[in-house]
Order: structure tokens, then C-alpha cells, then sequence
């Protein structure tokens, strides 16, 4: 019976030691999987954020260009300061869509 129970025992470790380095690589490996789901998350929810921000910007630009032709009937925007200051803005932030886009393929691997 002695001798059962050690087999039984030392057939227990092997099996423990054959399955130890596999679970330690699948638990690796579902981390880092995780790891890379949730970065990849918050840059979709900063990218939407930014480009939501981004169609803001664009009807802000709108309206400005329209109250300012029902007003002055202004079709030329060359000199006027508050538009080059949207139009800067719009392409910060188009840059900044990019610079997000740019990070979730780093993100991915590509």
C-alpha cells in the first residue's frame, strides 16, 4: 500500500512539473493579451474623443464663415485673425487624430 501511494505521489509531481511551465506561458500570454486589449481600448476611446472634437471644430468653422458672410458679406478670410486661429486648430488636431492612428499600430504590431 506504501508503495501505491508513493507512485500515486511521485506520478502527481510529474504531472505537476509537465504542466507548470505550460500554465506559466498561457498565463504570460493571456496577460500580455490583456495588457495589449486594454492599451488598444483606451486609444479607440481617445481617438473617437479627439475626432468628436474634431467635427466640433469643423461646424464651429462653419458657422463662424457663415455668420460672418450674412453679416459682412465676407466671401475672403485671408486676413481675418479668428479664422487662421480655427484653421490652426483644426490641424492640431488633425495631427493629433494621425498621432493616435500612428500609436494604435504600434499598439498592434504593424
Amino acid at each position: 500500500m506504501k508503495n501505491l501511494s508513493n507512485y500515486l505521489l511521485d506520478s502527481l509531481v510529474k504531472v505537476k512539473e509537465n504542466l507548470s511551465p505550460g500554465l506559466h506561458k498561457f498565463l504570460g500570454s493571456l496577460s500580455s493579451k490583456s495588457e495589449k486589449l486594454t492599451a488598444l481600448s483606451r486609444n479607440k476611446i481617445e481617438l473617437e474623443k479627439v475626432r468628436l472634437d474634431l467635427k466640433k471644430k469643423y461646424a464651429q468653422l462653419g458657422i463662424y464663415v457663415s455668420n460672418q458672410y450674412e453679416l459682412n458679406n465676407a466671401t475672403d478670410f485671408s486676413a481675418d485673425i479668428n479664422y487662421t486661429k480655427m484653421l490652426n486648430e483644426l490641424k492640431n488636431s488633425k495631427n493629433l487624430v494621425n498621432r493616435i492612428k500612428e500609436e494604435r499600430k504600434k499598439i498592434r504590431g504593424r
